[in-house]
């Protein structure tokens, strides 16, 4: 389904984000600072800080394969931490080195510019836009930038964006892109394919120790990407809660238009065969009726999103649900280590594993993860 401004600014509006006539810059979308950086970090849209723009998309990485599917192992992708020539681990997209860089990021009332970019035209548009902008006298760093592309590429991340605003708001996290096995997996004698599930939202038991922070409440989720910079957003305080959600992970397979169904069904039927999910959804906005009764439907109709539930269970394996749910507590609580001051993590790991600065490694930092209470990591923030 190939969108242009117009639909994608009803789109906003329908979700209750204030649409506005800026002078000589035409409608925008006005966000707060705290929702438009999940839209960067899952869109890739860019803050007009500088002529170039930047992202917040991809700052947390930290596994791209779930432990499950690896013989519950915890293999570290670079990303949230980093590791230098020596495999030293490394600042790169903490907490207090985003406030640092981007401090503008954080705070404030943002404004999103959508660009139609027609088919064959250039999409290096950010430094004439960023250009406009101060020329009319506004602030560029209030501003980001989502490039709508005629020719229908780059538009599923859009709808990962509303899909995670409705999950969010039915009190899960949510992640897209979602860590799951790129190769084989044998699974009860059968070789199956990966691929990657494009968005994810999950409930687990830690979800209570976030509330009794501040974190998030049992109706009002969040983004993983948002936790390791979690307290350059709010202050982290203490409340009650006695919240004790089961481990439930749903995943979505996110199409741009209904012509892409049955490759769509095609993954999810990979999917539902590892018996990991509670729910399954395709996400195609023009798709109302996937013609699997395994799954569910998430789509727009008349610009509104609607979901459709699967009123049948799939299968889910009890063994490799208790693995994954204690693979997701340990990816939960190495995202709030983003949020703890450099040099204190550093020295923790030096005391812990009776190290040096130039001995520590990834598998330390998530050694200390797994063996690490949210409430213990907290303190160190």
């Amino acid at each position: 389904m190939l969108l242009e401004k117009d639909d994608l600014l009803l789109m906003f509006k329908n979700l209750q984000y204030t649409i506005v006539e800026l002078k000589g810059l035409g409608k925008a979308v006005e966000i707060s600072a705290f929702d438009a950086f999940d839209f960067s970090s899952i869109t890739g849209a860019n803050y007009l800080l500088h002529p170039v723009g930047i992202s917040m998309k991809g700052r947390n990485e930290t596994f791209i394969h779930r432990a499950v599917f690896q013989e519950n192992s915890y293999i570290y992708s670079p990303g949230l931490f980093g590791r230098n020539e020596l495999m030293i681990l490394k600042e790169e997209n903490s907490a207090d080195r985003l406030m640092k860089l981007y401090p503008s990021v954080f705070s404030g009332k943002k404004f999103i510019i959508i660009e139609n970019i027609s088919k064959g035209a250039s999409s290096n548009i950010d430094s004439a836009i960023h250009k406009k902008i101060e020329e009319l006298g506004y602030n560029p760093s209030d501003f980001l930038l989502y490039k709508v592309f005629k020719s229908g590429q780059s538009q599923e991340s859009l709808y990962e964006f509303f899909s995670a605003n409705y999950f969010i708001n039915k009190g899960y996290i949510v992640e897209n892109q979602t860590p799951w096995f790129q190769q084989n997996y044998l699974y009860k004698g059968e070789r199956l394919n990966g691929g990657i599930p494009d968005f994810s939202a999950f409930k687990t038991p830690i979800f209570n120790d976030l509330i009794k922070k501040g974190v998030v409440t049992s109706t009002r989720g969040i983004l993983i990407n948002k936790l390791p910079v979690i307290k350059n957003f709010i202050e982290i305080h203490e409340a009650e809660s006695d919240y004790n959600p089961k481990y439930e992970l749903i995943i979505g397979e996110v199409k741009s238009d209904k012509s892409s169904t049955e490759q769509a069904n095609r993954q999810m039927q990979k999917y539902a065969k590892v018996e990991l999910a509670n729910k399954i959804y395709s996400i195609i906005p023009n798709c109302p009726d996937n013609g699997i009764d395994l799954f569910g439907e998430l789509y727009f109709e008349k610009h509104k999103l609607v979901i459709k539930n699967s009123n049948k269970s799939l299968s889910v394996n009890p063994s490799s649900h208790k693995v994954d749910s204690e693979w997701i507590n340990t990816t939960i609580k190495l995202n709030l280590l983003g949020n703890v001051p450099f040099s204190v993590l550093t020295e923790q790991l030096e005391t812990k594993y009776s190290l040096t600065n130039k001995e520590i490694r990834s598998y330390h930092l998530v050694d200390f993860a797994l063996n690490s209470s949210v409430d213990e990591i907290f303190q160190l923030i």
